[in-house]
């Protein structure tokens, strides 16, 4: 494999943590689930299942937000996604169908008290771009059903999940040229 380019969180420290309070807060949606159909049929409550099903959907957001926006390593060959929990995954450039505007970042207009706290010099609005790639795990099919790709896996890259955001997005539309469509950034 050809040399690597790393593209790390831009802060490693908090990203662990986000990741692990993540992790945790997933494990427990799940047994809170467990435990509210456990107890649907110890008392007659129909209503914990439906609660059940409920929290088991909504844990669904809590795991893609696990890969979704992983650190990942470009290469002439592929990407490479490195999830903090999980397998490292690797995408050929050939398996890229599409780059398109990631839609689910905030706007501008949204950040009023990012901007206050940053400061109107050092503030950036978010921006990104998300890789349509269609033969990865659920977890990666969820934020696709979310923006509109019915079923398709993605990958997001963004400027608040990745460091050197510019030179990345540069890479990527070199790489996806002649593969993939791009529309935006």
């Amino acid at each position: 494999m050809a040399k690597q380019t790393h593209y790390p969180h831009p802060n490693p420290p908090v990203y662990k943590i986000e990741q692990y309070i993540l992790m945790a807060l997933g494990i427990i949606m799940l047994i809170a689930a467990g435990l509210l159909v456990i107890v649907a049929f110890l008392i007659p409550a129909p209503l914990f299942v439906i609660m059940a099903g409920l929290i088991v959907v909504l844990s669904a957001f809590v795991w893609m937000r696990l890969v979704i926006t992983s650190p990942v390593s470009i290469s002439r060959e592929g990407i490479s996604v490195h999830p903090a929990f999980g397998k490292e995954r690797f995408i050929a450039w050939s398996e890229v169908q599409e780059v398109k505007h990631y839609p689910l970042l905030p706007q501008e207009n949204h950040e009023v008290v990012r901007r206050m706290m940053v400061g109107k010099r050092k503030y950036h609005s978010a921006a990104g771009v998300m890789l349509i790639v269609d033969n990865l795990p659920a977890l990666y099919r969820i934020a696709g059903w979310l923006v509109g790709e019915h079923g398709k896996s993605i990958i997001a890259l963004t400027n608040r999940t990745h460091e050197d955001y510019a030179e990345l997005v540069n890479r990527v539309e070199q790489y996806t040229d002649k593969n993939a469509t791009y529309s935006g950034s």
